[in-house]
């Protein structure tokens, strides 16, 4: 008996189970009614050997696409961890409450054309006042992005600065492996001369490598205009060499959730519900 011949004969037979019949000395599904068994020619002579039948691919098919899903989800899930704060992670535009329609259609319509935006190098400058919905319209599209398994790291700067020497090295190199880099706020970060050149690192590194930016600043344009420092020039003039300028002009989102509360509040003193 040769190698083959062994390996043939030590996979277990298809066992019959309620409502299998046998046809032409093969084995068949009573659900499906498709072969169990083969009569497979070898050169030692034919064999039967055991498939599977038709239900039992299915359900084979079924188990192996639900492992795929659980598996992108997790994948899913460490890219979200890796590239989000937490307070950001449930930022969707499913969950736009319509106070930026314009700027969030364009915002969506940014993550919807992503392979665009990469062929173009396009990014994306958020400005105008606190709380105006910068940081939730560039978490959208992050997450909008992450579900499609695309790396995306959202940061503020100061963050980045803040780190130690030695942690700060093995971070940046990372940064380069994201195909999105979102700097949030902008301008909130200390400006002496070694957090400029960090700065401007981290920016140059995505124009070298061709690779989209969005920043999000309280910062008005005219200020990165105009810069009065060659070290913020070089900064703000690679921003918008790479990012398209939009303005956020809405009401602040903070101060209005502040008073709507305030309001319940008072509500709930005099004697009613708070609704």
């Amino acid at each position: 008996m040769n190698d083959i011949q062994r390996i043939i004969e030590s996979v277990p037979a298809a066992i019959a189970e309620e409502g299998d019949y046998e046809d032409g000395g093969l084995l068949y599904c009573g659900k499906c009614h498709t072969p169990k068994q083969f009569m497979a020619p070898f050169p030692w002579g034919e064999q039967i050997v055991k498939i599977s039948c038709a239900c039992e691919k299915e359900a084979s098919e079924k188990l192996e696409a639900l492992k795929k899903e659980y598996e992108r989800r997790d994948r899913i899930n460490d890219l979200r961890k890796d590239g989000l704060p937490f307070s950001l992670r449930e930022s969707t535009f499913d969950k736009d409450d319509g106070t930026n329609t314009e700027i969030m259609n364009l915002a969506k319509q940014y993550a919807e054309k992503w392979e665009k935006m990469v062929e173009k190098k396009e990014g994306l400058l958020f400005w105008g006042g606190t709380g105006s919905g910068k940081t939730f319209a560039a978490a959208c599209i992050a997450n909008y992005l992450i579900d499609r398994e695309i790396r995306v790291m959202m940061t503020p700067l100061a963050r980045i600065l803040s780190m130690d020497i030695n942690d700060r090295g093995p971070f940046l190199e990372d940064l380069s492996r994201h195909e999105l880099l979102i700097l949030d706020d902008l301008g909130s970060e200390r400006s002496n001369q070694y957090a400029l050149e960090i700065a401007y690192r981290v920016i140059d590194d995505r124009y070298t490598l061709g690779k989209p930016l969005i920043v999000t600043t309280n910062l008005s344009l005219d200020a990165i205009r105009t810069a009065d420092t060659i070290e913020y020039q070089r900064i703000y003039d690679r921003i918008i060499e790479m990012c398209v300028p939009v303005q956020f002009k809405a009401e602040s989102l903070r101060r209005k959730i502040a008073d709507d509360k305030l309001v319940e509040l008072k509500a709930i003193l005099r004697g009613g519900d708070g609704k």
